[in-house]
């Protein structure tokens, strides 16, 4: 169950309700209960958005793996790219490695909507992360000018240790579904 740690929202809604309700039982009756219990509701809100920060899920770290993934292909770091895929996965290496030692390129981005399924069963586990990808290239490498890809992803990961999650596959899609 880690759908609190992944959105403190609706816990803190409930929290910011029991308060209002909680204010208006000590504005009617000055008990100070009231106030313990209003002392009490903080406490869970606060405790929530502690464990919030604290606590990374499997789907947090794929997320995070996939963005600094994304960083390392626009710093051109081939080294820390193939560090994130998985050592038997020979296609997605070698592409990697022709693609990157091919193009200098100069910004690589994750957009904000990433679609993780999780297939926690499995052993190890693997993952499965959607998202669209931007890759630009600057004009010297392109006749026309620069160069911008928008490409749909999707990565399949292996979780090979405690937040390690690897990427051992991976498909290339037109964004508009074409």
């Amino acid at each position: 169950m880690t759908w609190w740690t992944e959105n403190p929202v609706p816990i803190l809604v409930f929290c910011v309700a029991a308060i209002a309700i909680i204010a208006i039982a000590f504005l009617q009756t000055g008990r100070k209960w009231c106030l313990y219990a209003g002392v009490a509701v903080v406490l869970l809100a606060a405790s929530a958005l502690v464990v919030d920060q604290v606590v990374i899920t499997d789907r947090e770290q794929i997320e995070i793996t996939l963005r600094d993934l994304a960083d390392l292909v626009g710093a051109n770091d081939v080294p820390g790219v193939l560090a994130h895929i998985a050592a038997d996965a020979t296609r997605m290496r070698n592409d990697a490695e022709r693609y990157l030692t091919r193009y200098q390129i100069e910004r690589a981005s994750i957009g904000q909507r990433i679609v993780v399924e999780i297939h926690e069963r499995q052993q190890p586990p693997m993952a499965t992360a959607e998202f669209t990808g931007r890759i630009e290239i600057p004009e010297a490498q392109e006749m026309a000018g620069r160069s911008i890809a928008v490409r749909k992803f999707r990565l399949q990961l292996r979780k090979e240790g405690p937040g390690d999650w690897r990427c051992v596959d991976y498909e290339m899609m037109n964004p508009l579904g074409n």
